[in-house]
């Protein structure tokens, strides 16, 4: 059916007669920064000589909602010094502290267009309620979720949720992906839509993701617009050919999704590409 800003023709004309409610677009991204304990960290690709070029990438993408992996406070805290417009929430790892030294996966949205309704983490482990080590994972592993409101009349509720598998525990991957899609209830509103991104050190295809593809839909295959773009570049040694991070959805209509490969004056704003999703909230 044809489109008029947004809105089926159909909803348009009961809009005009008092019916149906207008469709909000929303844009959303997920980002792996590549963590920075210090600024020799990576050498030429550290933090501080790829920073600036990571605040003008998110400005200039404009995502409504923003999820990093691997940004330790001090990343963390320049990216919220530097992007006012948005509100943070993000635990340490390790500790559960929202100012600690250990990775998080930090989540990021539009404080103009979102109103934060509750927000959580939890460890993708035997012991999910407390910073802990899961199955045969090499590193503490989360899972941040924000539920948000649009501001607005007629504003909609969806949540999003952050996560970064490990890198070396296929277990703990395993485990990993039936433990997110098996609290989604507990968390989620029923009727609400949500959306999932992070690194998953998984292709699509490996068995760590079924429960995923199972349940939801996967916003690289479903979007009408999309791409076929690695989104892991190694700093260009292996051109982006591993598809690493992904974003999963339900209750959303897909619209565009792209794999973000500018370098914004630098010659990698990461080791990963960012990836954003476009979609209608109904």
């Amino acid at each position: 059916m044809r489109k008029f800003r947004g809105i089926t023709v159909v909803c348009f004309l009961s809009l005009l007669m008092g019916g149906c409610t207008a469709c909000h677009d929303i844009k959303v991204m997920s980002f792996n920064i590549r963590l920075s304990p210090n600024d020799s960290f990576d050498g030429e690709n550290s933090w501080v000589h790829r920073k600036e070029a990571v605040i003008k990438m998110i400005q200039t993408e404009k995502p409504d909602i923003l999820g990093v992996q691997e940004a330790i406070y001090r990343q963390a805290k320049y990216m919220e010094e530097n992007l006012p417009e948005y509100t943070k929430y993000g635990v340490d790892r390790e500790g559960g502290l929202e100012k600690g030294e250990a990775e998080a996966c930090a989540v990021f949205f539009n404080k103009s267009k979102y109103k934060l309704l509750d927000k959580g983490t939890y460890w993708l482990s035997e012991t999910s309620d407390r910073p802990s080590k899961g199955w045969d994972a090499a590193c503490f592993r989360v899972v941040t979720w924000v539920l948000l409101k649009q501001k607005g009349v007629g504003g909609k509720e969806i949540c999003f949720m952050n996560t970064h598998f490990d890198h070396q525990g296929k277990r703990a991957r395993l485990e990993s992906g039936k433990m997110i899609v098996g609290k989604l209830s507990g968390i989620v509103p029923k009727g609400v839509p949500v959306i999932i991104v992070g690194d998953f050190n998984s292709k699509v295809e490996d068995e760590a993701l079924e429960p995923f593809v199972k349940n939801l839909q996967y916003a690289r295959k479903s979007a009408p617009v999309t791409d076929s773009v690695g989104t892991y570049n190694a700093w260009g040694k292996n051109n982006g050919e591993g598809v690493i991070d992904h974003i999963f959805y339900r209750g959303l209509e897909p619209k565009t999704y792209r794999t973000v490969t500018d370098g914004y004056g630098v010659p990698f704003l990461s080791d990963h590409y960012a990836i954003t999703f476009e979609a209608c909230v109904d």
